[in-house]
């Protein structure tokens, strides 16, 4: 060490690079580990920064479901019909869900408000709070749902899907399943 001293002094005074020091005047291993030293420095900064960019990258790459989601509604025997038309327009703000149901049958058709959340990153669950509009008929009532639905992506595109349960003034509705395509934006 002391000549490694007296090698940078010598090098100061005759105003020669530290670096010509380190490659000529060090001993072999010496200058390979500190090299190495560096190396290892240099990947850990690499490494840091690969790992701040994932993080940052996995908290913007949450899926937006904001939009409009159609399809069908399905409700097991015993109900009015098995199958209904089905719509969704749903606004994502946060990890909050709201937005309007639409549901259809032969003539008779429902519009909803919906309230609900994201669950993890692939499910939102909701519940419709309030009629905006509806057909009546003589002893059938709406249910009102709720919903856990599973993001998925098909050949088509993402697809929504999963059970739904819901109940009326006289109690709970026969429940089923909700199966929905998100709808590209038109102009």
């Amino acid at each position: 060490m002391e000549k490694l001293c007296s090698a940078f002094l010598k090098c100061r005074r005759r105003r020669i690079s530290p670096e010509y020091v380190t490659e000529t005047l060090l001993p072999k291993k010496m200058y390979i580990k500190k090299h190495f030293e560096f190396r290892t420095i240099t990947s850990m900064k690499t490494c840091w920064t690969c790992l701040f960019c994932l993080l940052a990258f996995s908290a913007f790459s949450q899926v937006d479901f904001t939009g409009s989601w159609k399809g069908v509604l399905t409700q097991n025997p015993g109900g009015y019909r098995s199958n209904y038309q089905f719509e969704l327009y749903l606004i994502q703000k946060g990890d909050r869900i709201s937005g309007r149901t639409y549901v259809a049958v032969d003539d008779i058709n429902a519009v909803l408000e919906i309230e609900g959340e994201v669950v993890g990153e692939e499910m939102i669950r909701f519940e419709e709070v309030r009629f905006i509009k509806f057909s009546e008929l003589q002893d059938m009532e709406w249910c009102y749902k709720s919903a856990l639905l599973k993001l998925k992506r098909s050949q088509e595109g993402w697809r929504l899907e999963g059970p739904w349960a819901g109940k009326t003034s006289f109690g709970p509705c026969i429940p089923g399943k909700i199966f929905v395509q998100r709808q590209k934006p038109q102009a």
